[in-house]
């Protein structure tokens, strides 16, 4: 009788933490949904005729709350791009005018790094690893480059897969109801 009472109240307990999983991804689920950068919801509007890279990027800081890095000897000076944006996003402006160039551009919050593609800054580097405790895999830990808002989330198997551009960085794991 003991025996059928400990594997009932086991039981129990896996069901309860299965639900608790059920609405912890849930949750991440729709909060992934309703998160969007500033850069894809800042709408501006935009006319550059035969002008400068420089005059499309100070145009955009101008109007919004960007602020644009760039190495001055990456970008040519000479390179003319015209851009008739209405009500189009910073994105939307920024992959037309690169279309066609060498560049490319990172955006982390407000600010907005523009370099030539074969950059070292933008060699991504690949941490992968597995998230345990007691030796049992943790799904639904956040982790997170700390200082920014990149970060995955662990699977089923507690692994994780996350692409970062610096060696040195330091990686931020959480979890409801454990120290960060």
């Amino acid at each position: 009788m003991l025996i059928l009472l400990i594997n009932r109240r086991i039981r129990y307990k896996k069901h309860i933490l299965i639900m608790k999983y059920i609405c912890f991804f849930m949750l991440c689920g729709i909060l992934s949904v309703s998160a969007e950068s500033y850069a894809q919801k800042t709408k501006l509007s935009l006319d550059v005729q035969n002008g400068t890279l420089y005059e499309v990027v100070s145009e955009i800081e101008k109007q919004t709350g960007f602020m644009f890095f760039y190495k001055s000897g990456d970008i040519d000076g000479n390179l003319k791009v015209s851009v008739h944006a209405q009500d189009k996003t910073v994105t939307d402006i920024l992959n037309e005018v690169t279309r066609n160039t060498d560049l490319i551009y990172v955006v982390d919050n407000k600010h907005i790094l523009i370099a030539k593609k074969n950059n070292p800054a933008f060699q991504q580097i690949t941490v992968t690893g597995t998230v345990t405790e007691n030796e049992m895999p943790m799904p639904g830990v956040n982790v997170v480059v700390k200082g920014t808002t990149t970060g995955v989330i662990t699977d089923l198997n507690g692994k994780y897969k996350i692409e970062v551009s610096d060696p040195a960085v330091v990686l931020v794991f959480s979890f409801v109801g454990y120290i960060t």
